[in-house]
């Protein structure tokens, strides 16, 4: 449960710092934590999200440690086309 909270907290300021550098809002729904093989993950993410071929794809890689737990989360987070053009122009 510590995990899920900690990463609610990561994807709501990574979506935010995106949020304001493109000058948009996101709105988010809870993260799903899951845990298996990344490749497996992945291939479920996309299946379930079913991106279409102009959306695109955030992958983020954090390492998370404290004395009692340490986790490696990947981050992944779905984009569609819409803010393809803000988030190009924010990153220039």
């Amino acid at each position: 449960m510590a995990l899920a909270e900690i990463s609610n907290i990561l994807v709501s300021a990574v979506c935010n710092v995106l949020a304001d550098a493109c000058g948009q809002a996101f709105f988010l729904s809870s993260p799903e934590m899951a845990w298996g093989r990344k490749d497996r993950l992945l291939r479920e993410a996309l299946k379930r999200f079913k991106p279409r071929s102009e959306d695109f794809i955030l992958i983020n890689y954090i390492h998370l440690k404290a004395t009692s737990l340490a986790a490696n989360c990947t981050m992944v987070i779905f984009l569609n086309s819409d803010w393809k053009h803000s988030f190009e122009s924010a990153l220039n």
